[in-house]
């Protein structure tokens, strides 16, 4: 009896130790996924945002006075050539290993010059560098590369973005050759979530991995992981569709010009109004998309939003976003 209850101690001890050694290893596996799904672009593809506000979610620990480009990369068959331009200000790069570990880091003071070529390849690769380039050797096959540039002052943002766009990101043979090109995925492709609104009536779609958030003036609210684009839905006041549109606006942004205006019917045989609006949104060039239908004496407006030095205006995957707007 005795034997038998001190091997039920043993095995329990040695399954708990077991049990915390598998979470040890793998928590920070399941940590970096979670926070690689964050971000919106497709494998080996640049991106940036501008600087993060205090509820973002993007990055962990966001500072506000710093502009951050990304890049989920995948060197399992190929490497990755990036080609950086630098600023007058501070400025880093760092690449994460699959499991959250940093494996390398450089910033501007280390830097030789103003414009840095890298090299990413993984452990396997025997690679040929006529160029020079910096090479950075990853331990696993995927990761996240992070970017960071300081913001001195809102003034120094244009400045700052057109930088970050002449970085770039190549997919290409280890061994040299001709650069692979993998197409990003489609906005067809794309899951979509639904919400519906019992009081007002109506429901619209929107990507599954954008996030419902509360915003002020607006019934519903969504917006992309970079947290960029937006999807808004309002009700307003206005004696046309572009008072109604210029009045929601309003709310969050200056200089607001509505394009030519065009009559739409929504799936659901809805007859509705639809522009492209030319904004200022907190300081940044903004773009909507916006499709607008008259209920009495208001104005259902559904409006999808980017910053364009950030996020390209893509009016195709906005307009469908936004002519899924049906009223039951």
């Amino acid at each position: 009896m005795k034997k038998w209850i001190i091997w039920t101690i043993v095995a329990t001890i040695l399954f708990a130790v077991v049990v915390h050694l598998a979470t040890v290893i793998i928590t920070p596996y399941i940590v970096m996924n979670e926070a690689m799904s964050r971000f919106p672009t497709a494998p080996n593809q640049l991106g940036s945002a501008p600087p993060p506000k205090a509820a973002s979610k993007t990055i962990p620990l966001p500072s506000p006075d710093i502009a951050y480009s990304w890049c989920k990369y995948d060197v399992s068959e190929n490497a990755l050539r990036l080609r950086l331009a630098i600023p007058d200000s501070y400025w880093s790069i760092s690449f994460n290993r699959d499991n959250t570990d940093n494996y390398y880091t450089m910033n501007d003071r280390q830097a030789s010059s103003k414009n840095v070529e890298m090299l990413l390849v993984n452990k396997n690769m025997k690679v040929q560098n006529p160029s020079n380039a910096i090479v950075v050797t990853s331990p696993s096959d995927r990761g996240l590369i992070l970017i960071r540039m300081i913001v001195p002052s809102p003034d120094k943002m244009p400045e700052l973005v057109k930088i970050a766009s002449q970085a770039t990101a190549t997919v290409e043979p280890p061994g040299g050759g001709k650069p692979v090109e993998k197409p990003a995925p489609t906005p067809e492709g794309t899951a979509m979530a639904e919400y519906t609104s019992a009081e007002y009536g109506f429901s619209i779609k929107y990507p599954r991995e954008w996030q419902q958030v509360t915003y002020p003036g607006t019934i519903f609210y969504a917006r992309g992981t970079a947290p960029i684009p937006t999807l808004s839905v309002a009700i307003v006041e206005g004696a046309t569709f572009a008072d109604a549109v210029t009045a929601q606006l309003s709310k969050s942004g200056t200089d607001i010009k509505v394009g030519p205006e065009k009559e739409v019917t929504l799936k659901d045989g809805t007859k509705a109004t639809a522009a492209k609006a030319d904004w200022t949104v907190r300081g940044y060039p903004g773009e909507s998309y916006v499709v607008g239908v008259k209920k009495d004496d208001k104005w259902l407006v559904v409006t999808v939003t980017t910053i364009s030095m950030f996020l390209p205006y893509d009016e195709a995957k906005f307009s469908e976003i936004a002519h899924t707007l049906q009223f039951k």
